[in-house]
């Protein structure tokens, strides 16, 4: 009932136009019973006794009424396609809202693959529902029962005869119904696995080609769609199990016609006519019964996308916002962690954090890889909650804030870099969209990028490739600090945005944000200590905890990780700190 109502919450705004259009279309099919009355009156009345006139006078009639229901037919059609193309519409732009609004959780447990075929394949399924399973299902329905009908006034013994075999047509569907809808989620499953496997091996086309991987991911993708072909073969199975069943009723339904009636014409039982009108009425009971299987198939095929596409809106995001946010629309940028600890996939990954960091502080954060130094940080944006402790910002417990409006306050260099299909200037203006092209270059210079970007054919309206294809890695670093920049944030987050530059460049850039962006609390995540040497405070961190901190003097007089990580770096060239 579920999928039903996922259907039913997007059509009900059309339900009267649709409504009207099923009752015409249904009509009309019932219509259909007046052709082979109209063929056995013919034969009646004309047969024998040379009244032509007749026969135009009931070809007109056939004629007018094929005309008139093929246009009504016609409409109908258009109306419902015009309506499932209506509700597909709208079903995919609620579906993107949706995927808006979820956090990094949901995207950290689902492929992109997955996400891709719910958002095309399963809609388009929905689609197909509402233009053409559900009217397809109603008419084979009237056209059954009105024939039926029909046939019980024509002549009992053939209605009792064809209605008992009904029952046995009735099981085998609903057994075929039971039997396939495991074989449509298998066929779902494995195509959206098939995506993704697709879907990776594109975005990641450099790193295949760099280290001579073609055929494994060749054989990878060959294994997959191995699975997906499989798959098929088994919906296969089943509908050779019972289709045949099903369809071959309707052929020993024509054969106890044709016997049957044959036999009566020549007994006398009744005449010629009324053959022809049953076997008229015959080919209408036929048809709903070989059109079963179609119709089961596609409201399983329903039954599998509805259920993902349930899935996706039954999701919620872990991050939400306190029902009365804290009325504060500026920050000035205190950061305050108390006692913080996160587990990521029951793995610790922070423990028990605390540190204070005050408006237009730069925080150093140094440590080995998977120390927890990218977490920390993507817990003053909530990106995830921590488990225990409680983070501050200008004293209010983040989670007080809206949540778009603490990020509001944030701006954010990541470590892996995302740059759109567009130009340098649209890239750099994503977060404040409506300035100029004068402040555009401004933060491009204080991020160096400036000088890269002027040189090229066609300067700040440069197109980048896809994911920033084209550029080297220390461009697209520049061009995503800059971006960062030009949102004058309370709190700048920079995760080993330099790392791609030299040093030289990187002394440069610090130097920018130190004069045009000196309000700003910065935590810099690095790798490199010349990244970090200026700052007010220096936290080293290892296995999810700060086991340093201090400035850069404190830290080399302590002797510690950071200062043997001070030597195997910047020993030999003896590198002072304010240098």
């Amino acid at each position: 009932m579920k999928n039903f109502n996922l259907a039913w919450k997007y059509l009900k705004k059309y339900v009267v136009i649709y409504t009207i259009a099923l009752v015409v279309i249904t009509a009309l099919s019932a219509v259909g019973i007046l052709f082979p009355i109209l063929r056995g009156t013919i034969i009646r009345d004309v047969w024998g006794y040379e009244q032509t006139h007749l026969i135009w006078r009931y070809m007109g009639y056939i004629f007018a009424l094929l005309i008139a229901s093929e246009i009504l037919r016609f409409l109908c059609i258009q109306i419902f396609e015009r309506v499932s193309q209506n509700v597909m519409e709208k079903m995919r732009i609620d579906m993107y809202e949706k995927l808006q609004g979820l956090d990094f959780d949901f995207y950290d447990k689902t492929k992109i693959g997955d996400i891709m075929t719910r958002m095309t394949g399963d809609v388009d399924v929905i689609r197909h529902f509402i233009a053409w399973s559900v009217y397809g299902g109603l008419v084979q329905v009237a056209i059954l029962i009105t024939a039926l009908v029909f046939m019980f006034l024509e002549d009992v013994r053939f209605a009792v005869g064809i209605f008992l075999l009904l029952p046995i047509v009735l099981w085998l569907s609903y057994k075929f119904y039971k039997e396939v809808r495991p074989a449509y989620v298998e066929i779902r499953h494995r195509f959206s696995r098939l995506n993704s496997v697709v879907q990776e091996n594109i975005s990641g086309n450099r790193i295949v080609r760099a280290f001579a991987k073609e055929d494994y991911e060749t054989e990878k993708f060959d294994t997959e769609n191995d699975k997906f072909q499989k798959s098929m073969f088994n919906l296969n199975t089943v509908n050779r199990r019972y289709m045949p069943w099903v369809s071959n009723a309707g052929g020993l339904l024509t054969i106890f016609i044709l016997v049957t009636g044959s036999i009566f014409v020549v007994y006398g039982y009744f005449d010629v006519a009324t053959l022809v009108v049953l076997q008229g009425m015959l080919w209408m009971i036929v048809s709903p019964l070989s059109m079963i299987p179609n119709i089961l198939n596609d409201s399983r095929r329903f039954g599998a996308s509805a259920e993902k596409i349930n899935e996706l809106f039954d999701s919620e995001p872990k991050i939400v916002g306190a029902p009365k946010p804290f009325p504060k629309a500026m920050m000035k940028g205190k950061v305050v962690f108390e006692n913080v600890s996160f587990m990521f996939e029951d793995a610790d990954t922070l423990t028990d954090v605390s540190f204070v960091a005050r408006p237009g502080q730069t925080i150093g954060i140094i440590g080995p890889t998977g120390s927890g130094k990218s977490t920390l940080t993507s817990l003053i944006s909530r990106f995830y909650d921590p488990d225990k402790g409680k983070i501050r910002i200008d004293d209010v417990n983040i989670r007080y804030y809206d949540v778009r409006q603490l990020r509001s306050n944030i701006a954010i260099a990541h470590q892996e870099i995302f740059l759109f299909s567009d130009t340098i200037a649209e890239n750099i203006a994503y977060g404040s969209p409506d300035v100029d092209l004068k402040r555009v270059q401004e933060v491009a210079m204080a991020a160096d990028a400036d000088g890269f970007i002027s040189r090229m054919p066609e300067g700040y309206e440069t197109i980048v490739g896809e994911r920033g294809v084209g550029l080297s890695g220390g461009q697209k670093q520049r061009i995503a600090l800059a971006r960062a920049l030009l949102k004058n944030p309370a709190i700048l987050i920079l995760d080993d945005t330099t790392s791609s530059v030299d040093m030289e460049t990187e002394k440069f850039i610090f130097n920018m944000l130190k004069q045009h962006h000196a309000g700003s609390t910065t935590f810099i995540i690095a790798h490199r200590i010349s990244s970090i040497m200026k700052a007010d405070m220096i936290l080293v961190m290892e296995n999810g905890k700060i086991i340093e901190r201090g400035t850069h003097d404190e830290l080399i007089k302590l002797g510690g990780y950071y200062y043997s990580v001070f030597e195997n770096q910047c020993g030999d060239f003896n590198v002072e700190a304010g240098e």
